[in-house]
């Protein structure tokens, strides 16, 4: 006998409950993708765009840019502090929020449709061989990045510490472009930019919350505190935000207990959540 098979009717038990499930459920669903809710309408057009451009386009067809440029049309629809990182771009931005990354140690932006440094991070090897901010890279090992999102330069440029990449530059004031050597290498993001103190005054001015913000802003404290300030001053512009963590443990250093720091509901208004002092 073949005590480890399953009894038949208890085999025929799961199949009809899973039936009973499965059915409703697939009607539920086939029922509001065929009625007329304008966002399966949208879907469905897109879906069907894109099987005629698949179909008819002459150029290479490539899904996973035509989507992405979807994607960024929606942020257009959405309020201003949306933000659309594509799969590509999130790696950078991780690393970016732990506070550490491998690249060169410049900071870009696009301006006038040209990669341009914002400034090189301290300590870098960008900074040590000389660029500054206003310098525009017009290409990165020999090839053209005029016109091309900052998101993909940043993926030529960036690589594992040791290894190196030729940037050519074109700098304000120069009549001819360069070409420079910079080696990637381990690079520390602090998210305070300075702290200092100014007539008992003190000065914190954070750039990011990052999962190394704690550390930092409890350091920078204890450094201001000993010289003995009597009021400070957080510095917060131009901070993108970051990890809510880090920004919930800065408020819990300033406000006394049981106080709201965060509070959050759904549109519908079923779901909500809070964080207090403690």
């Amino acid at each position: 006998m073949d005590i480890d098979r399953p009894d038949t009717m208890q085999i025929r038990r799961w199949i009809r409950l899973c039936f009973g499930i499965a059915i409703p459920s697939l009607i539920a669903v086939c029922t509001v993708i065929c009625s007329g809710d304008s966002r399966y309408v949208s879907a469905r057009q897109l879906a069907s765009a894109t099987a005629l451009i698949e179909a008819h386009i002459s150029e290479q067809f490539e899904p996973e840019a035509m989507f992405d440029g979807t994607w960024r049309g929606m942020k257009k629809a959405l309020d201003p502090h949306t933000t659309f990182i594509p799969a590509s771009s999130y790696r950078y931005v991780d690393e970016e929020g732990r506070g550490s990354f491998e690249g060169i140690g410049v900071e870009i932006t696009v301006r006038d449709g040209l990669v341009t440094i914002i400034a090189p991070i301290a300590g870098s090897h960008a900074e040590e061989v000389g660029l500054r901010s206003g310098d525009q890279v017009i290409a990165v090992d020999s090839a053209d990045v005029a016109g091309v999102p900052a998101d993909s330069v940043t993926q030529l440029i960036r690589g594992p510490a040791g290894s190196s990449v030729l940037l050519r530059i074109r700098r304000p004031g120069l009549s001819a472009p360069f070409e420079v050597a910079v080696e990637r290498r381990h690079v520390g993001l602090s998210s305070i930019t300075y702290s200092g103190v100014f007539e008992s005054v003190g000065y914190i001015r954070i750039n990011r919350f990052s999962l190394t913000t704690a550390d930092e802003i409890n350091e920078a404290l204890e450094r201001l505190t000993s010289q003995g300030i009597s009021s400070l001053v957080l510095d917060l512009r131009g901070n993108p935000g970051g990890f809510m963590s880090a920004a919930v443990y800065i408020s819990e250093l300033f406000l006394p207990e049981d106080k709201l720091i965060l509070a959050t509901k759904s549109r519908r208004g079923w779901e909500k959540y809070e964080i207090k002092t403690v």
